[in-house]
């Protein structure tokens, strides 16, 4: 099953790749997607690439247990959506992959447990030892008897760096089986994060991956404007956190092609074919509309000079992240 996912670092043009690659009748795009859904499942807290840590990179009695349970409780958060967008019942997919990942169950507790619980049960917990320690001192002493966690399910693994990657490659094929076409390359956006992408290339069986940058002057301009404060709205601290997520980026490889946004719009010929390129394909094999659209795009570049009131900023980003600023041709 092949696959191609399109990455950004927020707001950094990731969306003008998967347009174009839609253009190709190749390309799959499962459930007709159109862009508003993120595959967020690996990397999200709580997701798979915790489980695996957890699991089998720093296995701890307890510890193991608990991340199995949040793996869980944040499979019943996404199990209405994912359902509907891949046609599947992803919670039950979820629970047969956590039985192939875990040994067995069986009711117990440990320390991870009591975090996890709501501030009314931690409250009640409290309460009834309260109330054993006030009216039951015979029975404080055998502390024994005392266990608010006796139906607490928990969980017990033992599991391979190596089967842990089969188990997932088994979970994720379910997940798309009803969706994805074996005969074309399927699409899906925000698949892996920026950095440490090799890890999550383990979990399939022929992924390639996009990753979509922007000049930091355009990506400061498009934040401060749409309100979108993921970055900090304080331009110093914007450039040291631009230049840290991009320090720590995955490098290019067979697996791993960068895009410039810009060059989608001022470079099209040469970066489209680069693009083809990298996952196999041809330009006969497009359809006749055109999605992407660099005209309109054109229209999202060069922010920094639309926003005067933005100036004194720009020259800070610009002497701050020069290495990182595009070349823009001149018009």
């Amino acid at each position: 099953m092949k696959v191609v996912t399109c990455i950004g670092y927020h707001g950094t043009g990731s969306g003008a790749v998967a347009d174009y690659l839609k253009e190709f009748k190749t390309i799959n795009d499962p459930c007709n997607l159109k862009g508003e859904f993120e595959f967020r499942l690996l990397y999200d807290p709580d997701g798979i690439r915790d489980l695996e840590y957890h699991l089998v990179s720093e296995r701890l009695r307890g510890n193991s247990s608990a991340a199995i349970k949040r793996f869980i409780k944040y499979a019943k958060i996404l199990d209405k959506d994912y359902s509907k967008r891949f046609n599947i019942d992803f919670y039950k997919i979820s629970q047969d992959y956590i039985s192939s990942i875990a040994k067995f169950s069986y009711y117990g507790w440990s320390l991870p447990d009591f975090y996890t619980f709501s501030s009314f049960k931690r409250k009640k917990i409290y309460f009834k030892k309260l109330m054993v320690y006030l009216f039951n001192r015979k029975k404080w002493k055998d502390r024994s008897n005392i266990n608010p966690y006796k139906k607490e399910l928990s969980y017990h693994s033992n599991i391979s760096k190596n089967d842990f990657d089969l188990a997932t490659k088994e979970y994720l094929n379910h997940i798309f089986e009803n969706s994805f076409d074996d005969n074309k390359i399927n699409l899906l956006e925000q698949m892996t994060p920026t950095n440490n992408i090799s890890e999550y290339i383990e979990y399939f069986d022929d992924l390639k991956v996009f990753v979509v940058d922007r000049d930091p002057r355009d990506c400061y301009i498009q934040y401060m404007l749409k309100h979108e404060h993921i970055y900090s709205t304080n331009v110093d601290e914007f450039c040291e956190m631009y230049k840290d997520y991009r320090d720590i980026s995955s490098k290019e490889n067979n697996n791993i092609c960068k895009i410039d946004f810009e060059d989608m719009i001022y470079n099209y010929e040469s970066t489209t074919k680069k693009i083809r390129e990298f996952i196999g394909i041809s330009e006969n094999e497009k359809i006749n509309t055109r999605i992407f659209k660099p005209e309109v795009s054109k229209k999202n570049t060069k922010l920094f000079l639309k926003h005067p009131e933005f100036s004194s900023d720009i020259k800070i980003i610009e002497e701050k992240l020069s290495d990182y600023l595009y070349e823009f041709p001149l018009e």
